[in-house]
């Protein structure tokens, strides 16, 4: 079997002896690509790949050959416009190479070492009791009070330097649980000073594909919120102020094992539910965040077994080159509904439906590259009566710890200036609800934002005005 770290090496990559990407080997080229390689979780005995400088490039040894093709670092041996033959012609010039060739190429491949079991003794000790909450405080603009409610007390704390002389003091550790509960891994967050940004990484060995952090769980649970990081899901309750939340953090990169370690800890507290309760998506405003969202609504549907689900969602070939499908089969008896709403929803204009009444399924393929009709996709399963319980919690910038942090400076200068009170959460939304899902994939946001930061608080000085106005020309009536 060919590997894609055979191919990399063939046409130049070379090993980058001094980083790694999430248990991946990563691989230079001197074109300035950055690739990361590493086993498949979903097919054994295969791997996978990620362009580290592109979110959008990364799958199997197919993508990996026709991507390179395109981008000229790989040339095909034999033209042809027909993708599928020139990814062929490349991977069977390969196979035609002398033994001797091969064996060259497969000896530069690093071995890797077995994975160790996490250590249970020293994770417990990596952890200590936060003290200094700086980067909670300064650099994502938590309230103290949230950091001391009961919903987050012991869930998060200080790395202990004695056990790792690398991390400094203001270095957060967060334990992750695997489905039974006990600490299967902790990921740390810090603060690089050199990109002036704040970075993530797991401790030694934790089990990020199998584990997931969590909130103390309240007596009742009205909502469930799932983030990609711990971060948000604090910077939520900040804003929502809702006592009654589980939050879930998946570290950013959900995995199939999360999403398993998600269902059976919402099985194990059914009887703590209300009548009302909700399943909230508040994945990041990007690419990733709605793959996030499409594989916890698929464990969502699934959960019940093969015999009591009520759809299976899984990925098809799609029949037009740069899209992505999936095919949903359907029970019997909610078929025609869930047929109807995928036919009646406001589409993407890219978006193409094919239906099979004879064997209940539906084929929804779009591009790859399209936030707009991965959003139309979810919210079709969502406004159907497949998954229940579900909604979208989306913050109104790229996640909400920026919605937070931008808050928080939108209020200092309105207490600067003197202008009055401070802008709630509320407001805040219903100012920003202008900005469209296409401002935030095209990357302006942050233009957008500067741009009408001044018009928010001039927005609230006029009104602070005409109160003024209002209450003088009453004076002088009287």
């Amino acid at each position: 079997m060919i590997t894609i770290e055979e191919i990399a090496i063939k046409y130049g990559f070379v090993k980058n002896a001094s980083k790694s990407y999430r248990g991946g080997t990563v691989y230079d080229h001197d074109n300035g690509l950055r690739i990361s390689i590493s086993p498949s979780r979903k097919y054994p005995g295969q791997q996978h790949y990620s362009n580290l400088h592109d979110d959008t490039d990364g799958g199997s040894l197919y993508a990996f050959v026709k991507n390179r093709i395109k981008d000229g670092t790989i040339v095909a041996p034999r033209g042809s416009f027909k993708e599928n033959e020139a990814v062929a012609s490349v991977l069977r010039e390969y196979l035609n190479l002398p033994d001797e060739e091969k064996q060259a190429f497969q000896e530069k491949i690093p071995v890797k070492k077995p994975d160790e079991p996490f250590d249970y003794p020293t994770g417990v000790m990596f952890m200590k009791r936060a003290v200094n909450t700086t980067l909670l405080t300064q650099k994502r603009k938590i309230s103290k009070e949230t950091l001391e409610h009961p919903l987050f007390k012991d869930r998060f704390f200080n790395c202990n330097k004695e056990i790792d002389s690398r991390r400094r003091g203001s270095d957060l550790a967060f334990p992750c649980f695997r489905a039974d509960g006990t600490l299967g891994g902790v990921n740390i967050r810090y603060f690089n000073q050199h990109r002036c940004k704040c970075g993530s990484m797991m401790m030694a060995n934790s089990e990020h594909d199998r584990t997931v952090w969590y909130s103390n769980i309240p007596d009742r649970i009205e909502r469930v919120f799932i983030a990609e990081s711990e971060f948000d899901c604090m910077a939520h309750f900040e804003l929502r102020k809702n006592p009654n939340t589980l939050y879930i953090s998946h570290q950013g990169n959900l995995m199939a094992g999360q999403t398993d370690v998600i269902m059976q800890l919402l099985r194990d507290n059914l009887n703590r539910f209300t009548p009302d309760f909700k399943l909230m998506l508040g994945a990041d405003n990007d690419l990733r965040g709605s793959h996030y969202d499409l594989m916890l609504i698929c464990a969502a549907a699934e959960s019940r077994g093969k015999d009591r689900a009520k759809c299976f969602i899984s990925e098809c070939p799609a029949k037009t080159e740069g899209y992505k499908a999936h095919m949903i089969t359907v029970r019997e008896d909610l078929y025609e509904n869930f047929k109807a709403v995928c036919l009646n929803h406001p589409k993407s204009e890219n978006m193409e439906i094919l239906t099979d009444d004879e064997h209940k399924t539906v084929i929804i393929s779009r591009p790859r590259d399209d936030m707009f009709a991965d959003d139309a996709f979810t919210s079709m399963i969502i406004n159907s009566e497949l998954v229940k319980n579900i909604v979208k919690e989306k913050a109104m910038t790229k996640d909400w710890n920026d919605d937070l942090k931008l808050l928080a400076s939108i209020n200092a200068k309105i207490k600067a200036m003197k202008i009055g009170k401070e802008m709630s959460y509320d407001l805040f939304r219903e100012k920003f609800s202008s900005l469209s899902l296409q401002t935030k994939a095209v990357g302006h946001i942050a233009d957008v934002v500067m741009s009408i930061k001044d018009r928010l608080t001039d927005v609230e000085k006029k009104e602070q005005l005409t109160q003024e106005e209002n209450r003088k020309s009453v004076k002088r009536r009287l």
